[in-house]
C-alpha cells in the first residue's frame, strides 16, 4: 500500500446518495432483496464453503454501507472512467450492493457485473460473497500486487489474503455489522487506500 494517500479533506464525507432521481421503487429494491435472502438457502448446502458463523449475520444496508465507505476512502493507479464492481457469487449481501450502486454517487460511473471468477481479473473491486475455501483462495491468488479491492465476508477471508472482511457485530441484538483489516495485503497492493479507514478497522494479519 502506498503512504501517499491525498486524503478527501479534513472532515471527509461519505459518498452521497444521488436524490434526484430514484430509478428502483423501495418496493421492487426489497423484492430484490427478499429473492436474494430466499436463495441463500442453496449456497448453504455448497461442499467446503464456509460454515454460518463465518458469515455476516447481519442486514445488507449495514453491509452496503461500509462497503461504499471502504471504496470510497480507495484510490486506484491510473483510475478508469469507471468503477467497475464485480460480483463471481451473488447473495442478499452481494444483492444489495448492485441495487445500490444505482444511487451512490463516487464521482464517476458506477459499473456493477456478475462476473464469472476467471473473469473478475478485469475489476477494480471483487466482492467475495458464499464461495467455498478452495476457491476463493485460487481466485486471491490471481489478484496478488495488482490493482483490485477485495472485499469478502467471514474472518477466513482476511486470514486466505482477502483485504477487508465484514463481520457480523456480535451480541443480543446483533450490534450491526463491522470489518477487519488485512495489513499485509493492504501493504502490498498498489492501491491507495486511506489511513482513516485502516485506523476504524479491526486488524489482522493474513498467512
Amino acid at each position: 500500500m502506498q503512504s501517499d494517500y491525498d486524503p478527501p479533506g479534513d472532515n471527509p464525507r461519505p459518498p452521497q446518495m444521488k436524490t434526484s432521481i430514484m430509478p428502483i421503487s423501495i418496493r421492487k429494491l426489497l423484492h430484490c432483496l427478499l429473492s436474494a435472502l430466499l436463495g441463500l438457502a442453496a449456497f448453504a448446502s455448497m461442499d467446503n464453503a464456509r460454515t454460518a458463523d463465518d458469515i455476516v449475520s447481519t442486514q445488507p444496508s449495514d453491509v452496503v454501507t461500509i462497503v461504499w465507505g471502504i471504496i470510497s476512502y480507495t484510490r486506484w493507479p491510473g483510475e478508469q472512467e469507471s468503477l467497475r464492481i464485480c460480483l463471481p457469487k451473488d447473495n442478499a449481501y452481494a444483492a444489495a450492493i448492485r441495487e445500490s450502486a444505482r444511487v451512490v454517487n463516487l464521482g464517476r460511473p458506477i459499473v456493477v457485473r456478475n462476473t464469472p471468477p476467471e473473469a473478475a481479473s478485469a475489476c477494480d473491486v471483487v466482492y467475495f460473497s458464499v464461495m467455498s475455501n478452495d476457491e476463493t483462495g485460487r481466485l486471491l491468488k490471481t489478484f496478488t500486487n495488482t490493482p483490485v479491492l477485495t472485499i469478502g465476508e467471514g474472518n477466513a477471508f482476511c486470514t486466505m489474503g482477502g483485504m477487508f472482511c465484514l463481520l457480523s457485530g456480535g451480541g443480543a441484538k446483533g450490534g450491526g455489522a463491522k470489518f477487519a483489516a488485512n495489513l499485509d495485503a493492504t501493504s502490498r497492493s498498489p492501491l491507495r487506500i486511506s489511513p482513516q479507514i485502516l485506523r476504524l478497522s479491526r486488524h489482522g494479519r493474513g498467512r
